[in-house]
């Protein structure tokens, strides 16, 4: 069938057709979840999908169409042996413990992350499934989406607004391959098979069966599409407004004062600097604003999760202070501004703190922290557990 052809006027549509049915979330269907680091953006998108079925991926700078949708690859199988007697192939018989079969190298299509979710999705209409992407701006979206991107206009029933035509690779292997439609049980094929595309405008195409044999490709309404993004990574691969527009975008703000969603009590963290145990939150109030006041942008501030805390003591270690928090602050945030300020004058050697300075001064840590204002905490670092 050719697109467009089949139409059917919103008037002319049977009387005994269901009513069209609410999406199974509330919420949009594609988001990117955005923020400073460490401010709990995967942890939103986890406590939205725990218990349902989501397929979790991550864009890096090296990848692409193959790796995100699919591609045929060499795997290991089992496989018939075999042996020509005259001009006529004969398979071996299992024979005694033998079983007959080889293991071998072939070349098959193998889906990744898009068409594992789009085909549990298609497979299970009346249920929410996800395709998560970590990081989404870590990886060149252009490349990665290729003619996907125009699936993402979606109509006011949830699916794509215009089905594009499937490769050869990818409609042989929706058709054929089991980890594909190949083994879907008759009612799943009849709930695709009956699927129509509801234009806005109240018309209905027919597309089910080009659907289900692979040669339509086209986001069902139950497919959601969820991301993050750190703000501070934007210069990798800029986010184009044509690729921005095709998304709801949900900013995740720093909150300095977390709270246990299962138990509703405060997030208290401490870390350690010598003997002494302060508060991480603080730290973040006053490390913060300076980082805004330094760059003029927020993309580098720090969420209360950037370190993480011994779950057995609420404690973050010297060394991950040191190491995770410092090193990012000295190599990342603070490397093309003037810290010459206050908080960055070592009194131990008359200028400004080296990050080199942590690790040949043993004073220089409580020094940074006296220069910031923090006063230690309640609590006895000597009573807690070994950071060894």
């Amino acid at each position: 069938m050719v697109l467009g052809e089949q139409l059917i006027p919103a008037d002319k549509k049977l009387a005994t057709a269901e009513p069209e049915k609410p999406r199974p979330v509330d919420a949009p269907l594609q988001l990117i979840y955005y923020g400073a680091p460490g401010t709990g953006k995967s942890f939103a998108i986890d406590e939205m999908t725990d218990g349902r079925n989501a397929v979790r991926t991550t864009f890096h700078p090296d990848s692409d169409y193959a790796s995100f949708v699919g591609a045929y690859k060499p795997t290991m199988e089992d496989v018939p042996m075999s042996a020509f007697v005259g001009k006529e192939v004969h398979l071996a018989q299992p024979q005694g413990a033998h079983p007959g079969i080889e293991r071998k190298i072939v070349y098959k299509y193998v889906p990744q992350a898009f068409l594992k979710a789009y085909v549990e999705a298609w497979k299970d209409l009346d249920n929410p499934h996800f395709l998560i992407i970590e990081e989404i701006n870590r990886g060149n979206c252009a490349q990665i989406f290729g003619d996907l991107f125009q699936l993402l206009d979606r109509n006011n029933s949830g699916s794509s607004a215009y089905p594009i035509h499937a490769d050869e690779d990818i409609a042989r292997f929706l058709k054929s391959d089991a980890k594909g439609f190949a083994n879907l049980s008759d009612a799943q094929r009849q709930a695709i098979a009956s699927f129509p595309l509801q234009k806005d405008n109240g018309r209905e195409i027919p597309l089910g069966g080009e659907i289900l044999d692979g040669s339509l490709l086209l986001l069902p309404p139950n497919l959601y599409i969820w991301a993050t993004m750190n703000t501070s990574d934007q210069s990798l691969f800029p986010i184009d407004s044509a690729f921005k527009r095709r998304w709801n975008w949900r900013y995740v703000s720093i909150n300095t004062n977390p709270t246990d969603p299962r138990t509703g009590s405060p997030i208290d963290w401490k870390f350690r600097v010598g003997e002494d145990l302060y508060s991480w939150g603080e730290f973040l109030d006053t490390i913060n604003p300076e980082i805004l006041s330094l760059t003029e942008s927020s993309d580098k501030q720090m969420g209360y999760f950037f370190a993480k805390a011994d779950p057995r003591t609420g404690v973050i270690a010297e060394e991950v202070l040191l190491n995770k928090v410092l090193f990012y602050l000295w190599t990342d945030v603070f490397k093309d501004y003037d810290i010459s300020g206050k908080y960055f004058h070592n009194p131990n050697t008359g200028r400004s703190f080296l990050f080199t300075d942590f690790f040949t001064d043993p004073k220089a840590m409580q020094s940074f922290i006296a220069n910031i204002g923090l006063t230690p905490a309640e609590g006895d670092a000597q009573s807690l557990p070994s950071e060894a």
